[in-house]
This record gives structure tokens, sequence and C-alpha cells, in this order.
């Protein structure tokens, strides 16, 4: 058998599941990215990129299901 003719590997089968959904923001979550955005449109940005930063900036603060406290603090992998 030459090289170019090998067989294709057959498909890896993975177990289908439900799709997962974004956990449901906070109110002290909401509260922030509204005075954020509201800042940001103070300063003259769109309402909407405004918006878009500010969820930005709320999820990179909660770290949405990121390491604890002292581990992120002290830099530790």
């Amino acid at each position: 058998m030459s090289k170019g003719d090998k067989p294709a590997p057959a498909p890896i089968s993975t177990p289908v599941s439900a799709p997962v959904s974004a956990p449901t923001p906070t109110n002290r979550q909401k509260r922030q990215a509204a005075q954020i955005g509201a800042g940001y449109e103070k300063n003259g940005m769109p309402s909407d990129a405004a918006k878009a930063l500010a969820w930005a900036i709320v999820n990179r603060l909660h770290d949405e299901g990121g390491k604890s406290g002292t581990v992120r603090r002290l830099g530790r992998p």
C-alpha cells in the first residue's frame, strides 16, 4: 500500500449536550454596568458602544467563574 492510499481516519463522536446559557447578571452588576456606561456616554461615546464596553468591564471585574481571590491577588497559576 502506498502512502497516498491510506483510508481517512474515523470521525470522533462526541456526546451532544445542551447549550450552556450565560449566568444571569446580579443587581450589583447591572448597577455597575449602568454607571460605567453613563460615564462613557457623558464623555461622548455612542450609547451601544458604551453599553458594550461597560459590560465588558463588569465581566472582567467579576471574573465569571475565575480563580479564587487569594490566587488572583498573588498572581499564582
